[in-house]
Parts: C-alpha cells; structure tokens; sequence
C-alpha cells in the first residue's frame, strides 16, 4: 500500500511472501498486490496453512519452545487454507 501510494510503477512480478497473516485487511492487501502488478505479470503468495501442523510449527516451536519470534507473532485464526488464498486472488 505504500508503494501505491508513493506512486510506484507496475511490476513483472509481485512476491508476497509470509505476509498475509499478518495484514488487517486481506481483501485490501490482495487488491493492493495486484494493482502493483503489471497487465500480464504474476504475483505470488504464500502464507502459513491453518492445519494443526501450521499452528505447531510458527507458534508452539518458534514462538514458545525456541523463542525464535515473539510471542503473539502468529494469530491462528489469520492462518489461511489455500483455497481462501485462491479466493482472495
């Protein structure tokens, strides 16, 4: 969005990468990701899956067994199924 608003061009490729879980908004995020990219060009997301792995993995391992993030980093119900990502886009 602030690539947007500062008037940034459009890009062959647009990466979004371990991002979506974290926006407030997805709808506007993924609006915001195409805008940015040019007639023709791809954009590319990945973000955690909501699975009980997903959950195990970024938030019991990294957050609080290995401290490798913050706690509160990951909000499990942010997580996204692939096909809500594929609806988004």
């Amino acid at each position: 969005e602030a690539l947007l608003d500062a008037g940034a061009g459009s890009y062959d490729v647009v990466c979004a990468l371990e991002v979506l879980e974290h926006v407030a908004d997805d709808a506007a995020f993924a609006d915001a990701l195409s805008a940015l990219c040019r007639p023709g060009g791809h954009v590319f997301v990945s973000t955690l899956n909501r699975t009980p792995l997903a959950y195990g993995a970024a938030v019991v391992v990294a957050e609080r067994w290995l401290g490798l993030l913050p706690r509160g980093t990951h909000d499990y119900e942010k997580f996204r199924t692939p096909d809500e990502v594929a609806a988004l886009l």
